[in-house]
C-alpha cells in the first residue's frame, strides 16, 4: 500500500510540473494575442488557476490519506480510487485547455492571413480546422459532475462557435471589400451584357471560385434565418452576390424614399422579380459551375439565389403586417402581389434542375399567423358576397355570353353563369396558394361553398318559378313564342348549373352532388314539357288507326307529301328544339334534350301507330314518307344522322311500305319478306342489311308485318 501510495505521490508531482509547464505557455500565449481575443485568454487563465487548485486540494487530499495509512494501517481503498478518477478528471480538462489554446492560434492564424491579404491561405485553414461539424467540440470522456470543470466543457461549443462565427465574419468581410470593385464595375445586379470587361469578370469568377470553398451549417453563422429556408449551408458565393442586393433593398424600400409606400408593393416586388430575370441565367452558366462536383449532389446556386431574395420580400411584408391590417384594401392587395409573385418565380423556376418548393414560402410565412389569416379569410368572404351580389344584381343576368356557333363544343353560359364561374375562379385560385391542408379546408367552408349554395338556391328558385307560372293549353297567352321562351329559360338554367357543375367536379363536394341531381331534374322538366306539347298536337295523327288508302287500286301512284296532321307537331318540335339549341353547348343539347326526346318520341309512336293500326302498301308508303320526309327532315338542323334518333319507327315503317308484287329480280315483295322471318333462313339477314334494319328483332318484326292487312291471318 505504502508503495501505491509513493507511485501516486509521484505521478501527481509529475501532473503538477506539467500543469506548471502549461500555465506558462498560456500566459506566454496571452501576451502575444491580439486585444479582440484578451476576454477568451483571461477565461483560459482562470481555468488553469482553477485546475492547479484543485491539483494542489487532490495533493493534500493524498498526502493525508497517507499519513491516514501509516498511523491506522487501515485500507481505504475507496478513497484512493476517488483521488484517482479526481487526477482523471484533471488530465481531461487539460486536455480542453489545449485544444482551446489551439482553437485560439487558428483564429490568430486566419487573422494574420486577412491582414496580409492572403486570401487562399486564410480561408484553406479556416476549412481545414473549421471544417468538423460543432458536435465533435464534446467532452465525452469526462465525467461532468465536477463543478469546477463543468462550466469550463460547457462552454468549449460556445467557443468554438464563437470562433468560427468571428473568423467567418473577417473572411466574408475581406472578399466583400475584394469583390466590390468588381460588382461596381459591371454594375451589379443589373444585366451581364457581352460588353463586360473580361478581365474583370475573369478576376470575379476566381474570387467567388475561392469563395465556394467555404460551407457550413446557416444555423451557426446566421441564427435569424427564416425557419422556412430550405438550405441547410450558406453558399458564400451567393451571399457575395446577395449583398450589395440587400443594401440596396434596404435603402429603397425601408427607408424614407418614396418607392417604400404600402399602396405601392408592387414596386419592391418588380425590382426583385427583374434581378431574378436578369440573373438567372448568369448563375446557370457561371455561378453553377463554381460547385457542380462529380457525385451528383451539388446545390442549385439559382435556387439559394432566389431563396435569398425571397427572404427579402418575405422580411418586407412581414415588418409591413401591422401596418396593413389596419387597411383592409391595401392589406389585401398586398397579399394579391404576393401570389402574383409567387406564380411568377414558380414559372421562372419551371424548367430549373433541383428546384424546390421554395417559391411559396412567403405566403406560407404570411398566412401562417393565425390572426393573419383569420383577417384575410373574412375580408376575402365579404369581397367574394359583395362581388356575387352585384352579379345577381345584373339585368342582363340570363343572356348568352357566346353566339351560336356550330364548331364550338363549349357551354352557351349566361352572364350570371360566366361571372360566377370567373368568382369561383378566383377563389380557387386563392386557394391553391394555401400550402396547409386545414386552411384550404377553412377557406372551402367560409367562402366557396356558400356562394355555391346561394347559386344553387337561385336555380331551385327558377325551376320553382317556371313549374308554378304553367299556364293551360287553351289559354290564349299560350302561344309558340311564349313556350319556346319558357323552354329557353329553363334550358339556359340547365346550361349554366351544367357549366359550374363541370368546373367543380373535381372537388367532389356535397354542392356538385346536388348540382347534378338539380340538373336532372330541370331536365325532366324541360322534357316533359316539351312532350306534353308534341303529344298534344300529335293526338290528330295518332288516332288514326286505319291506313288503308287505295287498298284496291294497286295502280295508284305512291303519295308525295305528308300528313296534313303532322305538320304541326314537326313545327312544335322544329321551335322547342331550335329555341333550345340556341340556348345550351350541342353536346348538352344532344344528351340532355334530343336524345331523351327523340327516345320517348320513338316509343309513342311505335305504340300509338304502328302497334295499334292497319297499313295497306299505300298506308306503309304515307307513313314511310311521314317519317322520311317529315321526321328525318325536322331533325336534320339538330343531328347529323336524324336517323338514329328514331330507329324502330323509320325499320317499322320501311317494311310497312314493301310491294305486294316486287317490281324487278333484284328486290323483293312482303310475301318473300314475311315466309323469310316465319323460316329464318339464311336470305334473311342479307333482306335486312338491304333494308337498313339492325334495332328491330325477330319478334318486333313479325309483329309490324302482320300489320299489313294483305298479310293478316298469315300471323
Amino acid at each position: 500500500m505504502e508503495q501505491l501510495l509513493f507511485i501516486s505521490q509521484e505521478a501527481l508531482a509529475d501532473k503538477l510540473q506539467e500543469t506548471a509547464s502549461l500555465k506558462a505557455d498560456a500566459e506566454e500565449k496571452a501576451r502575444l494575442v491580439s486585444s479582440h481575443s484578451k476576454a477568451c485568454i483571461s477565461a483560459i487563465q482562470t481555468e488553469a488557476i482553477q485546475l492547479k487548485a484543485s491539483l494542489e486540494e487532490g495533493r493534500v487530499s493524498i498526502l493525508k490519506l497517507a499519513n491516514s495509512f501509516k498511523a491506522s494501517k487501515d485500507p481505504k481503498l475507496s478513497q484512493l480510487s476517488s483521488s484517482l478518477a479526481l487526477i482523471k478528471r484533471l488530465e481531461a480538462a487539460e486536455a480542453e485547455l489545449q485544444s482551446l489554446c489551439k482553437i485560439h492560434e487558428s483564429e490568430e492564424f486566419i487573422h494574420n492571413c486577412i491582414n496580409r491579404n492572403d486570401l487562399a491561405s486564410a480561408i484553406d485553414h479556416y476549412c481545414s480546422h473549421f471544417g468538423l461539424p460543432e458536435s465533435t467540440i464534446k467532452p465525452s470522456s469526462v465525467d461532468l459532475d465536477a463543478p469546477f470543470v463543468n462550466a469550463h466543457f460547457m462552454s468549449a461549443s460556445d467557443y468554438w462557435r464563437s470562433s468560427i462565427h468571428k473568423c467567418h465574419a473577417l473572411i466574408h468581410k475581406k472578399l466583400s471589400i475584394t469583390a466590390a470593385p468588381f460588382l461596381l464595375e459591371i454594375s451589379w445586379p443589373k444585366p451581364i451584357d457581352e460588353h463586360s470587361s473580361k478581365s474583370v469578370m475573369s478576376d470575379l469568377i476566381t474570387l467567388l471560385g475561392l469563395s465556394a470553398k467555404l460551407q457550413h451549417p446557416r444555423s451557426i453563422l446566421d441564427s435569424s434565418s427564416l425557419p422556412t429556408t430550405p438550405f441547410a449551408y450558406m453558399i458564400e458565393p451567393v451571399e457575395l452576390l446577395l449583398s450589395p442586393i440587400r443594401k440596396h433593398f434596404k435603402f429603397h424600400f425601408h427607408g424614407n424614399l418614396p418607392t417604400n409606400s404600402l399602396e405601392r408593393p408592387d414596386l419592391y416586388f418588380k425590382y426583385i422579380l427583374k434581378i431574378m430575370k436578369d440573373q438567372q441565367s448568369f448563375f446557370e452558366e457561371s455561378i453553377q459551375l463554381l460547385l457542380d462536383n462529380d457525385d451528383g449532389n451539388s446545390i442549385n446556386t439559382t435556387t439559394v439565389f432566389f431563396q435569398g431574395l425571397v427572404d427579402l420580400i418575405t422580411r418586407k411584408v412581414c415588418q409591413d403586417l401591422h401596418m396593413l391590417l389596419d387597411q383592409p384594401s391595401l392589406f389585401l392587395h398586398t397579399i394579391e402581389q404576393v401570389f402574383l409573385f409567387e406564380e411568377q418565380v414558380q414559372e421562372l423556376l419551371s424548367f430549373s434542375v433541383g428546384a424546390t418548393a421554395f417559391e411559396k414560402g412567403c405566403s406560407l410565412v404570411i398566412l401562417g399567423n393565425d390572426t393573419v389569416f383569420s383577417v384575410w379569410v373574412d375580408l376575402e368572404k365579404q369581397a367574394a358576397d359583395t362581388r356575387f351580389q352585384k352579379i345577381l344584381s345584373r339585368s342582363d343576368k340570363w343572356d348568352l355570353t357566346l353566339s351560336k356557333m356550330y364548331d364550338i363544343d363549349d357551354d352557351h353560359m349566361t352572364v350570371l353563369a360566366d361571372q360566377t364561374k370567373s368568382l369561383l375562379l378566383v377563389i380557387s385560385e386563392r386557394m391553391s396558394h394555401l400550402q396547409l391542408e386545414h386552411q384550404r379546408l377553412v377557406f372551402l367552408k367560409s367562402i366557396q361553398i356558400p356562394i355555391l349554395l346561394k347559386y344553387l338556391d337561385l336555380m331551385k328558385q327558377e325551376h320553382w318559378h317556371h313549374q308554378s307560372t304553367f299556364i293551360p293549353v287553351n289559354d290564349a297567352r299560350y302561344t309558340l313564342q311564349f313556350r319556346g321562351d319558357r323552354i329557353s329559360h329553363l334550358a339556359r338554367c340547365l346550361g349554366s348549373l351544367h357549366s359550374i357543375s363541370v368546373f367543380l367536379s373535381t372537388y367532389k363536394t356535397e354542392q356538385v352532388e346536388k348540382m347534378s341531381v338539380l340538373i336532372q331534374e330541370i331536365s325532366k322538366t324541360a322534357i316533359d314539357d316539351i312532350m306534353l306539347d308534341i303529344c298534344e298536337s300529335l293526338w290528330e295523327y295518332e288516332k288514326r288507326v286505319n291506313w288503308l288508302d287505295n287498298i284496291n287500286d294497286s295502280s295508284a301512284s305512291e303519295p308525295v307529301a305528308i300528313s296534313t296532321t303532322l305538320q304541326e307537331p314537326l313545327q312544335i318540335m322544329r321551335h322547342y328544339f331550335g329555341c333550345v339549341e340556341k340556348s345550351i353547348s350541342p353536346t348538352l343539347f344532344r344528351s340532355l334534350f334530343l336524345r331523351p326526346v327523340t327516345k320517348l318520341l320513338d316509343l309513342r309512336l311505335w305504340e300509338k301507330v304502328i302497334m295499334r293500326s292497319q297499313f295497306s302498301f299505300y298506308g306503309g308508303c304515307q307513313i314511310l314518307l311521314d317519317m322520311r320526309l317529315g321526321f328525318m327532315n325536322a331533325l336534320q338542323p339538330f343531328h347529323p344522322t336524324p336517323a338514329a334518333l328514331l330507329p324502330r319507327i323509320l325499320e317499322a315503317s320501311t317494311i310497312l311500305a314493301l310491294p305486294c308484287k316486287a317490281k324487278d329480280t333484284d328486290s323483293f315483295d312482303i310475301y318473300e319478306f314475311m315466309l323469310a322471318s316465319i323460316e329464318n333462313s339464311h336470305d334473311f339477314p342479307p333482306m335486312l342489311e338491304r333494308l337498313d334494319i339492325f334495332h328491330l328483332s325477330i319478334k318486333d318484326i313479325q309483329e309490324v308485318i302482320g300489320r299489313r292487312i294483305e298479310t293478316f291471318g298469315d300471323f
